[in-house]
């Protein structure tokens, strides 16, 4: 495919990744996160590994700030996608930041 100098697929726990500290110029997550109630031990591990200047692109399902936990709908909505994807309480927006700055 032409991208085997570029990229690699590397097998592990994000909670201990094989990775030297900062070795990474990038990292992802994809509809991953929102399966660890804690995010803490995970953005650390993603902290260690990237380089002064990385990027750690996340794209999830997630409460933004519209989210209205007294609204029936927005709870009904939130909830069926929590039991069908069988995942803990969905992370807001303002955690997931803040998870990533501390």
């Amino acid at each position: 495919m032409g991208v085997d100098s570029t990229c690699r697929l590397i097998e592990g726990d994000c909670h201990n990744m094989p990775l030297e500290d900062a070795s990474e110029d990038a990292a992802y997550a994809i509809y991953s996160l929102k399966y660890f109630p804690h995010l803490d031990g995970v953005m650390k591990e993603v902290s260690r590994v990237l380089k002064q200047g990385g990027r750690f692109l996340v794209y999830d399902l997630m409460k933004t700030e519209k989210y209205d936990k007294d609204n029936e709908e927005h709870v009904e909505i939130v909830e069926g996608l929590e039991y069908a994807c069988g995942m803990p309480s969905l992370h807001t927006r303002e955690g997931l930041v803040s998870a990533a700055e501390r």
